[in-house]
């Protein structure tokens, strides 16, 4: 579960650093939260776990992230970066860092990411922007 989460972590965070934000569609809420994924990198993002539930990675404007799983326990917390279109997450604690490469951004605001070392990708999809605390 903690490989999931920041999994989506990273791919988000790569898709974040793209250099050009597609045009918006009808299925994309507006613009801004396009080019906001595209530029920035923080938000809430979503991935789905092996048994179809949903976990959620929240990363924050000052380089912090958050991973919970889907029943709302935090199982990761750390710093992020990006460079290009790979993100890499450094947890607190003892674990190594870990660095995805991140597809480009759907219509749909989703987009695949693939931990380095694995075949398979992962989709991510961003769902808002980072609560007020």
């Amino acid at each position: 579960m903690k490989q999931w989460l920041g999994l989506a972590s990273v791919l988000v965070l790569a898709a974040c650093s793209q250099a050009e934000a597609p045009e918006p569609e009808d299925n994309i809420a507006d613009k801004e939260s396009v080019e906001s994924v595209v530029a920035g990198g923080s938000g809430v993002y979503e991935v789905a776990t092996e048994d179809g539930r949903v976990a959620q990675t929240v990363m924050r404007d000052d380089g912090t992230y958050t991973d919970t799983d889907p029943d709302g326990n935090v199982t990761e917390t750390g710093t992020y970066k990006t460079d290009g279109d790979r993100t890499c997450f450094d947890p607190e604690g003892d674990d190594a860092e870990y660095c995805f490469t991140n597809g480009p951004l759907a219509e749909d605001g989703t987009f695949s990411t693939t931990r380095d070392g694995e075949a398979e990708p992962i989709t991510v999809k961003r769902v808002g922007d980072v609560p007020a605390e």
